[in-house]
Protein backbone atom coordinates (compact mmCIF):
# COMPACT_ATOMS: atom_id res chain seq x y z
CA UNK A 1 0.00 0.00 0.00
CA UNK A 2 0.92 3.68 -0.52
CA UNK A 3 1.45 4.50 3.29
CA UNK A 4 3.96 1.69 3.97
CA UNK A 5 6.13 3.66 1.17
CA UNK A 6 5.69 6.94 3.00
CA UNK A 7 7.55 8.01 5.63
CA UNK A 8 6.95 8.18 9.14
CA UNK A 9 6.80 12.24 9.38
CA UNK A 10 5.32 12.02 6.07
CA UNK A 11 2.40 10.35 7.18
CA UNK A 12 2.05 12.57 10.25
CA UNK A 13 1.82 15.55 8.29
CA UNK A 14 -0.58 14.09 5.71
CA UNK A 15 -2.61 13.41 8.94
CA UNK A 16 -2.40 16.65 10.55
CA UNK A 17 -3.41 18.14 6.58
CA UNK A 18 -6.54 16.01 6.17
CA UNK A 19 -7.78 16.88 9.70
CA UNK A 20 -7.07 20.65 9.58
CA UNK A 21 -8.71 20.47 5.96
CA UNK A 22 -11.64 18.47 7.31
CA UNK A 23 -12.28 20.65 10.57
CA UNK A 24 -12.17 23.83 8.44
CA UNK A 25 -15.08 22.09 6.20
CA UNK A 26 -17.00 20.97 8.87
CA UNK A 27 -16.44 24.30 10.34
CA UNK A 28 -19.35 24.56 13.27
CA UNK A 29 -20.02 21.24 12.67
CA UNK A 30 -16.97 19.73 13.30
CA UNK A 31 -18.49 17.80 16.17
CA UNK A 32 -19.87 15.88 13.73
CA UNK A 33 -17.37 13.83 12.42
CA UNK A 34 -15.24 14.20 16.26
CA UNK A 35 -14.19 11.09 16.19
CA UNK A 36 -12.32 10.78 12.75
CA UNK A 37 -10.94 14.41 13.52
CA UNK A 38 -9.60 12.95 16.82
CA UNK A 39 -7.93 9.85 14.92
CA UNK A 40 -6.37 12.24 12.43
CA UNK A 41 -4.78 14.71 14.99
CA UNK A 42 -3.82 11.80 17.02
CA UNK A 43 -1.52 10.35 13.75
CA UNK A 44 -0.22 13.61 13.15
CA UNK A 45 0.84 13.91 17.04
CA UNK A 46 -1.70 16.71 17.26
CA UNK A 47 -2.51 15.36 21.04
CA UNK A 48 -4.34 18.98 22.04
CA UNK A 49 -6.71 18.61 19.25
CA UNK A 50 -7.17 14.86 19.24
CA UNK A 51 -8.22 15.06 23.16
CA UNK A 52 -10.77 17.83 22.19
CA UNK A 53 -12.58 15.30 19.63
CA UNK A 54 -12.14 12.63 21.75
CA UNK A 55 -14.30 14.67 24.11
CA UNK A 56 -16.70 15.40 21.62
CA UNK A 57 -16.90 12.30 20.28
CA UNK A 58 -17.59 10.62 23.53
CA UNK A 59 -19.98 13.12 24.29
CA UNK A 60 -22.01 12.21 21.02
CA UNK A 61 -21.59 9.17 22.03
CA UNK A 62 -23.17 9.63 25.44
CA UNK A 63 -26.27 11.44 23.59
CA UNK A 64 -26.71 8.28 21.42
CA UNK A 65 -26.65 6.19 24.15
CA UNK A 66 -23.55 4.12 23.10
CA UNK A 67 -22.24 4.30 26.23
CA UNK A 68 -19.37 1.75 25.66
CA UNK A 69 -18.16 3.57 23.34
CA UNK A 70 -18.30 6.89 25.24
CA UNK A 71 -16.55 5.03 27.92
CA UNK A 72 -13.99 3.68 25.26
CA UNK A 73 -13.22 7.29 23.64
CA UNK A 74 -13.09 9.21 26.74
CA UNK A 75 -10.50 7.12 28.33
CA UNK A 76 -8.36 7.16 25.28
CA UNK A 77 -8.60 11.09 25.73
CA UNK A 78 -7.77 10.65 29.17
CA UNK A 79 -4.27 8.70 28.72
CA UNK A 80 -3.84 10.74 25.83
CA UNK A 81 -3.32 13.50 28.36
CA UNK A 82 -0.05 12.37 29.49
CA UNK A 83 1.68 13.31 26.13
CA UNK A 84 1.06 16.69 27.09
CA UNK A 85 2.85 18.94 29.90
CA UNK A 86 0.91 20.11 33.05
CA UNK A 87 -0.95 23.23 32.52
CA UNK A 88 -3.63 24.73 33.02
CA UNK A 89 -5.60 23.85 30.22
CA UNK A 90 -4.51 20.34 30.75
CA UNK A 91 -6.03 20.83 34.21
CA UNK A 92 -9.49 22.05 32.36
CA UNK A 93 -9.06 18.93 29.53
CA UNK A 94 -8.57 16.58 32.13
CA UNK A 95 -11.60 18.06 34.53
CA UNK A 96 -14.17 17.96 31.36
CA UNK A 97 -13.03 14.25 30.56
CA UNK A 98 -13.45 12.79 33.72
CA UNK A 99 -17.14 14.59 34.00
CA UNK A 100 -18.02 13.64 30.91
CA UNK A 101 -16.72 9.68 31.95
CA UNK A 102 -18.60 9.37 35.34
CA UNK A 103 -22.10 9.62 33.20
CA UNK A 104 -21.28 6.44 31.23
CA UNK A 105 -20.11 4.75 33.94
CA UNK A 106 -22.90 4.93 36.12
CA UNK A 107 -24.93 3.69 33.17
CA UNK A 108 -23.00 0.68 32.46
CA UNK A 109 -21.46 -0.13 36.29
CA UNK A 110 -23.58 1.18 38.78
CA UNK A 111 -23.85 3.95 40.77
CA UNK A 112 -21.68 2.07 43.65
CA UNK A 113 -19.11 0.82 41.28
CA UNK A 114 -15.48 1.07 41.92
CA UNK A 115 -14.75 2.82 38.35
CA UNK A 116 -17.18 5.48 38.90
CA UNK A 117 -15.96 6.35 42.54
CA UNK A 118 -12.73 6.35 41.32
CA UNK A 119 -13.79 9.14 38.69
CA UNK A 120 -15.48 10.93 41.23
CA UNK A 121 -12.57 10.98 42.87
CA UNK A 122 -10.15 11.98 40.33
CA UNK A 123 -12.46 14.63 39.57
CA UNK A 124 -12.55 16.12 43.27
CA UNK A 125 -8.55 16.26 43.22
CA UNK A 126 -8.45 18.06 39.82
CA UNK A 127 -10.55 20.95 41.22
CA UNK A 128 -8.86 20.87 44.75
CA UNK A 129 -5.24 21.16 42.56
Amino acid sequence: MWHERVGTSKLEQFHLRIGSRKESAYGDRAGEIALELAVHFEQGHDYRRAIHYLGLAGRNAVQRNAHHEAISVLSKGLEMLNELPDTPEHVQQELALQIALGGPLMATKGFAAPEVRKTYTVMRQVVLQ
